[in-house]
């Protein structure tokens, strides 16, 4: 009796112990036949040739899952996924290859019931070659065209292991002006795009054509950039005064990647004058729907093609129609009488039609977007204010905080980004 278990005790523990030994061991066996899911083997194949292609970059997508791979020697890429809807998406060719890219279809799904699904997906075009394209670059009076970016746009749009439109090459040039452009498709027209750091030449050159390794023999010139002077205005014909743009040069519609955009803005009389500008080229212009220290948002309340300089030096005018909005501000901070931050004012603006309210139309709002629909605002620790992206115009701004009087201020300016507000406290206190 003085034991701490009895016999029977023992056994059943022993008993126990055993049982679930053997459940842990046989347990992964019986999951493996009944959730082993169905061997997916995708085969890429050459359109018209149905040459198996190694090396593509193959997509599958599952209810839980994405997985990409690449072909063997075979064609085949090969992935175990569990049953059920799943479709297969062909991504890009293998590297020093490039396949034109078409209007997407409609995506085929099938399902995976176990066992081996063999699928076929074909490349979006013929499999063309990459090549090289090197050269000079000359300033006007002859001299190299030293640490320029050289950038690229293409007739065609593109896809290869890396890139996918329509120009993203790009390189700088060398101390003597010379480049080499890699990753060139073999075949279409090829437009280069260069400026000096300063804006003060430009260079538009089309190559016609592209082979392997293409060397031009004539170096090419940089040419004097030309001052546009293009007049915005909104519906009713008013300036859009201080209106952020970015703008990006085009050539047969596609524009060059590379390039990056340009902030610009437009003066006091909603004119555009900036130099930099090649003569009779198109340059993509938008107006970001983000505050104009901040150009990440992927929303713009205008997108324009424009030929900013025309060759036959007609006066160019430009509408914005539509909801407007912009570069336009009005911040500040309100301090008390000692000078000291009044923090959680309450900040209201009355002229409520000078706020506008963008939202996103193709994809939910992300969290580095921000919508301008707001009509108050509460100061911060330091006492700072702000209310970006607002119509040109005037309205009175109301200030209100908890023990101190209420202030308006009449007729201020979108244009006010120094407003320092004292509250004072009511005589009482």
């Amino acid at each position: 009796m003085d034991r701490l278990f009895s016999y029977s005790t023992i056994v059943k523990i022993v008993a126990f112990l055993a049982i679930s030994t053997l459940a842990s061991f046989w347990s992964p066996i019986v999951m493996a036949e009944t959730d082993e899911g169905t061997l997916l083997r995708i085969k890429v194949l050459e359109p018209g040739s149905n040459i198996p292609i190694q090396g593509a970059r193959v997509r599958i997508s599952t209810k839980n899952d994405r997985t990409k791979g690449y072909t063997d020697e075979k064609g085949i890429f090969e992935q175990r996924i569990i049953n059920g809807k799943a479709h297969v998406s062909f991504l890009a060719p293998p590297a020093g290859s490039y396949v034109k890219r078409t209007r997407n279809k409609p995506i085929a799904f099938f399902y995976a019931n176990g066992g081996v699904k063999e699928v076929t997906r074909y490349a979006t075009s013929k499999l063309e070659q990459l090549g090289t394209v090197s050269g000079q670059i000359l300033l006007p009076d002859g001299m190299p065209a030293s640490g320029v970016k050289l950038c690229t746009a293409n007739s065609i749009n593109y896809r290869t292991a890396t890139f996918s439109g329509s120009g993203g090459a790009s390189t700088v040039t060398s101390d003597d002006g010379t480049f080499e452009l890699a990753n060139i498709p073999v075949g279409p027209e090829l437009f280069l795009y260069a400026h000096t750091k300063d804006y003060k030449y430009v260079l538009t050159e089309v190559v016609k054509s592209v082979d392997g390794q293409t060397v031009l023999q004539e170096p090419l010139l940089m040419r004097q950039s030309q001052t546009t002077d293009v007049l915005f205005t909104d519906e009713k014909g008013n300036p859009r005064a201080n209106m952020v743009l970015l703008i990006r040069p085009i050539m047969w519609d596609n524009i060059v990647f590379r390039a990056g955009d340009r902030k610009v803005q437009t003066d006091d009389t909603g004119r555009l004058k900036i130099d930099g500008i090649a003569s009779g080229l198109k340059y993509r212009v938008r107006a970001p729907q983000i505050n104009a220290s901040d150009i990440t948002s992927m929303h713009y309340y205008f997108h324009k093609r424009i030929v900013l300089v025309p060759k036959n030096g007609k006066e160019v005018a430009v509408k914005v129609t539509g909801a407007v909005g912009g570069a336009n501000e009005i911040s500040g901070i309100v301090v008390d009488e000692n000078g000291n931050p009044v923090t959680g004012a309450l900040v209201k603006l009355t002229s409520k039609d000078l706020i506008i309210s963008l939202k996103p139309t193709n994809r939910p709002i992300g969290r580095n977007d921000i919508i301008f629909n707001k009509v108050s605002d509460e100061t911060r620790s330091n006492g700072a204010f702000r209310f970006d992206g607002l119509k040109l115009g005037n309205t009175d701004v109301v200030i209100e905080a908890s023990g101190y009087q209420t202030e308006i201020l009449s007729d201020i300016s979108t244009n006010t980004s120094d407003l320092h507000v004292i509250l004072s406290r009511p005589s009482s206190f």
